[in-house]
């Protein structure tokens, strides 16, 4: 199994229960529609209606606390997740998404209480082993390294326990990971074994065998971290580690792809810098706002020839800078053309097909007369989107940020590009897209 299977697995650690389905009442039908058409914006807005079109709907108070986990607004979350819990003790769903709040609030014992009465007695273990505090700081509290060069995707230098090795950064991923072999070596503490399932290409269901794990310290330059959980997977030496957005949570994260640097800062002091950067009227930066689903995969909203899309931001994927679901391509009308080639990585034909697209629009970013390949099952494995509740629309991949230093602020819920040149056209002087939610 390749090393990028197992990474589309390696977000859904942390929320493995399946999503329902809407009942179809009415007055969830435009709540509904928004997901299935791909407008998240218009989504998040008919999750705060619903509660007051009918308070003592515990599926009401379940979504609205889950649009609030995706923004990283985790007090609201937790209240409205504890309501939906009032009017109906039983949804798994909503006991899932709290322990995730809590989570990702620092609060682990309340967390892995909820894991442990859910029957995830493996990632129960590894919450509690966290305890007083994951992702504790040592040494300087910001760092710039030097990306590696002999690789397209952002790859670092760090030691695991003490050991040398080599991480990529993963913003599709939610949970970090370290190679077996790697940790093994690096004497990482080994907890119990978890299998995650997803559906892959027509293969039908795969089961993934993993162990949670324990990095007890992992320095990246003079800033060492504490108790970082992580997997375990078996990459037979392919990828020595991957650190996904659960770490990046943490930090105020900058990829500065044309000086290829890695710049990381703790979260906290970076709130000023941050919103200095989206309220001064004069910059070039461009601001995004973004979506963090409980797979802990970084989502954009964008527009595809006018057609409202769900992007996915991968720092892991590289070729064209836009990757296309066929799903999508079939909502967007949009033509495909490209053949057949050979793969020695799937051992047979699979199709390399591209589609043309008029205006791509992301924010304020536009850019036209664009080719993006169409993805396959490999891109867009249904499991992702049914873990996470809507589906993928397409990717936004290294060569899309090629041109930008990139920062991730969790704090704010915002990407901020800086362009070292143009790329496409911008609208409006402080290129600044409407917020996901108002703080």
């Amino acid at each position: 199994m390749s090393a990028r299977l197992a990474a589309a697995g390696i977000g859904l650690a942390l929320f493995l229960l399946p999503w329902t389905t809407p009942g179809g009442a009415a007055d969830r039908a435009a709540f509904d529609r928004c997901l299935r058409e791909g407008d998240l914006l218009g989504a998040s807005q008919e999750a705060r209606n619903l509660p007051k079109r009918d308070p003592n709907d515990a599926f009401a108070w379940k979504k609205l606390g889950w649009f609030e986990l995706m923004e990283n607004r985790l007090p609201e979350a937790r209240v409205h997740l504890r309501r939906a819990l009032t009017l109906d003790p039983s949804d798994r769903e909503s006991k899932a998404l709290l322990s995730l709040a809590w989570y990702r609030t620092g609060e682990l014992s309340q967390s892995a209480a909820i894991q442990d009465d859910l029957g995830f007695a493996a990632l129960a273990e590894l919450v509690a082993t966290l305890e007083p505090e994951a992702y504790a700081l040592e040494g300087s509290t910001s760092v710039r390294l030097g990306l590696l060069p002999n690789s397209r995707r952002p790859k670092f230098p760090v030691r695991v326990n003490g050991k040398e090795a080599q991480f990529f950064l993963d913003t599709r991923g939610g949970m970090s990971a370290v190679n077996d072999t790697v940790a093994r070596a690096a004497k990482v503490e080994r907890l119990r074994n978890n299998f995650l399932q997803f559906w892959f290409w027509a293969a039908g269901k795969w089961s993934v065998k993993n162990r949670f794990g324990r990095i007890d310290t992992l320095d990246l330059g003079s800033m060492q971290v504490r108790r970082v959980p992580v997997l375990l997977p078996n990459w037979k030496g392919l990828v020595d580690g991957l650190l996904g957005t659960d770490f990046l949570s943490h930090f105020q994260t900058t990829i500065d792809y044309p000086r290829r640097e890695l710049f990381l800062r703790r979260a906290d002091r970076g709130r000023a810098e941050a919103r200095r950067a989206e309220d001064n009227p004069g910059t070039r930066r461009v601001v995004l706002p973004f979506f963090w689903t409980p797979g802990g995969q970084i989502v954009l909203q964008g527009r595809v020839d006018g057609t409202d899309a769900i992007f996915l931001l991968d720092t892991l994927a590289v070729g064209r800078p836009v990757t296309l679901s066929r799903r999508l391509i079939h909502r967007a009308h949009l033509p495909a053309h490209g053949g057949y080639i050979i793969s020695l990585r799937r051992a047979g034909l699979f199709p390399r097909v591209y589609t043309e697209v008029r205006e791509l629009r992301i924010g304020p970013i536009v850019q036209s007369e664009q080719k993006a390949d169409i993805g396959t099952m490999y891109d867009f494995p249904p499991a992702i989107d049914h873990m996470q509740g809507f589906p993928i629309d397409g990717i936004l991949g290294v060569a899309f940020f090629q041109g930008y230093r990139v920062t991730l602020d969790f704090q704010h819920m915002r990407v901020i590009l800086e362009p070292s040149e143009s790329k496409g056209a911008t609208e409006g002087p402080a290129c600044a897209a409407k917020p996901v939610a108002e703080r």
